[in-house]
């Protein structure tokens, strides 16, 4: 029988555990290494003039794009590293950073290996991967476990909602005017005014309010018109028919950017969202699904 003493037993346990902690480590770094050995970087379209009302996708399209790329990722057999990455697009502002997708949203990333194979995605548009096994279901989903909306951003609109819009019942109208007509044909005034007073009607109360998003400033001044009191954000609007998100010479890119996502966060707080076809309210359904949604289609 071998005695061992005390301090002998002690430095053969020490050394023991560093021979496991050294071997796990190794062990750790070799998995790590061939996990990920793919890398994927979602960037927003640019390239020849061609493709210049793609390269000047809206937040919205290219919220859906990255919902879409996210599809993706979770669909590789093998786990995958990730990054979204938009240097580039109409709300760049570099005094802000590079990356504008972070201007608005919490980064979505995974960690990447030096040795990682690198591809560049660039948008989820006219891909047949974004799509498979997609479901309204699944893009929910996706974005409660990746997309986060920056918390001083949430705090400006939970700050207006309470200031205008917290105790009555909300009638959401989103019109999206501009250079819409290019995708579909143009929804006249009067469609969403028909259903506007169809709602009122509807839910029988004086405590409503009617909160409106739209890019055109003549639809709100129509609105206005024709309803009296309506609750809208100051924001930037055309009013020569030119879609805001397009402008070379804007002054400030991340401004137009953040009005939309308040006019985004505040419809999400409506009891019901009369709208037509827009990536705004796309996304917003597929973020919030439990709002009751009325579209309206071109006559």
């Amino acid at each position: 029988m071998i005695k061992t003493t005390p301090i002998k037993l002690v430095l053969l346990i020490s050394c023991s555990i560093i021979t496991v902690i050294q071997g796990y480590s190794t062990k750790r770094t070799n998995i790590l290494a061939s996990k990920y050995d793919q890398h994927y970087i979602m960037r927003q379209i640019h390239g020849p003039l061609a493709n210049e009302r793609r390269a000047l996708a809206g937040l919205f399209a290219s919220y859906i794009f990255v919902v879409r790329f996210l599809n993706f990722i979770e669909q590789q057999k093998v786990p995958v590293s990730y990054e979204v990455s938009f240097p580039t697009g109409c709300y760049i502002e570099p005094s802000k950073g590079p990356n504008w997708w972070e201007y608005y949203f919490e980064p979505i990333e995974q960690e990447r290996t030096p040795t990682a194979n690198t591809t560049e995605v660039d948008d989820a548009l006219d891909h047949a991967w974004a799509f498979v096994n997609f479901t309204p279901e699944k893009g929910h989903q996706i974005i409660e476990k990746y997309i986060k909306m920056k918390p001083e951003i949430q705090q400006k609109i939970d700050s207006f909602y309470e200031q205008n819009l917290k105790g009555n019942y909300i009638i959401g109208v989103h019109y999206r005017g501009t250079d819409k007509i290019y995708e579909v044909n143009r929804i006249a005034y009067e469609q969403f005014f028909m259903e506007i007073e169809r709602t009122i009607r509807k839910i029988n109360t004086k405590n409503y309010v009617i909160f409106v998003a739209t890019d055109e400033q003549q639809f709100l001044d129509t609105l206005q018109q024709q309803f009296g009191q309506i609750v809208y954000q100051e924001a930037q609007r055309s009013s020569n028919g030119q879609p805001l998100h397009y402008g070379i010479n804007r002054e400030n890119p991340y401004q137009q950017g953040l009005e939309a996502l308040i006019d985004f966060g505040l419809l999400a707080k409506s009891n019901i969202v009369i709208r037509g076809s827009s990536a705004l309210t796309i996304a917003l359904e597929l973020t919030h699904p439990h709002i009751n949604f009325v579209t309206i289609a071109p006559l």
